[in-house]
C-alpha cells in the first residue's frame, strides 16, 4: 500500500512538472491544425499546400520554401509547431519570426532543426545574407527516428528569444526587435516535402 501511495504521488509530481508540448502563453493569436486550406498562409518561396491534416512545404533542389501567416502582425509571443521530417539528410525546416517583408528593414530570424543529424541552429535573414547567431549544435531532445514528430517552440520579447525542442530548452539568444513583424514556416527540402502540425502562437 505504502508502495502504492509513492508510486501516486512521483506520478502526480511528474504530471506537474513537466509541462505539456505546446505554446503556453494564456491568449491565442493565431493557430491552425491543417485540416484545410487558410488562405492567411502565403508563400515566398517554394510551394506550400495541405494535405492529409498537414501543412506541406516543397521547393525545387538548391533552394529554400518558406510561408507567412498574414493574417496578424506578431511581434513577440510564443510560437510552436510538430515538425515532421522526410527520412534524408542535410535537410532542416523550422520556424520563421520577426519576419519583415518590406523596406531597408526586409530580413527574418528563423530556428531550424535538422532532424536526421540531431542539430538545431538559428539563422537570420538580413541585407541578403544568411548569418547563424547560434551555430549549428548537437540536441539529445530531438527524436531522429524516421518521420518522428518534434515539436518545435520559440518565445521571444523585445530581444530576447529562447528556443526548445520537445519542451527542453536547446538555445537563448538575442533579437533585434522590429514592428509590424510576420511568424510563418521554413524549409530546405532538396525536392523532398516537410511537413508541419499543430502550428499556434499565443501572447
Amino acid at each position: 500500500m505504502a508502495f502504492k501511495i509513492l508510486t501516486s504521488v512521483a506520478v502526480a509530481l511528474a504530471l506537474i512538472s513537466t509541462p505539456a508540448l505546446a505554446c503556453k502563453g494564456r491568449n491565442t493569436i493565431m493557430s491552425d491544425d491543417f485540416a484545410k486550406e487558410d488562405a492567411s498562409w502565403q508563400a515566398v518561396w517554394g510551394e506550400f499546400s495541405v494535405a492529409n491534416g498537414r501543412g506541406q512545404l516543397k521547393s525545387e533542389p538548391g533552394n529554400a520554401a518558406m510561408v507567412l501567416n498574414g493574417s496578424d502582425y506578431v511581434e513577440s509571443g510564443d510560437i510552436c509547431v510538430d515538425l515532421i521530417a522526410p527520412n534524408a539528410r542535410n535537410l532542416f525546416a523550422g520556424i520563421v519570426f520577426n519576419a519583415v517583408v518590406q523596406g531597408d528593414a526586409a530580413g527574418l530570424y528563423t530556428f531550424i532543426a535538422n532532424i536526421n543529424e540531431g542539430t538545431v541552429a538559428v539563422g537570420r535573414l538580413t541585407k541578403g545574407k544568411f548569418l547563424l547567431p547560434v551555430g549549428w549544435r548537437k540536441s539529445d531532445a530531438i527524436n531522429q527516428r524516421a518521420n518522428a514528430t518534434n515539436t518545435l517552440r520559440l518565445t521571444w520579447k523585445g530581444n530576447n528569444a529562447t528556443a526548445f525542442v520537445n519542451d527542453k530548452q536547446v538555445a537563448s539568444f538575442g533579437v533585434q526587435s522590429q514592428k509590424e513583424t510576420y511568424v510563418g514556416l521554413l524549409a530546405w527540402p532538396e525536392a523532398e516535402t516537410f511537413q508541419f502540425d499543430n502550428f499556434k502562437v499565443t501572447d
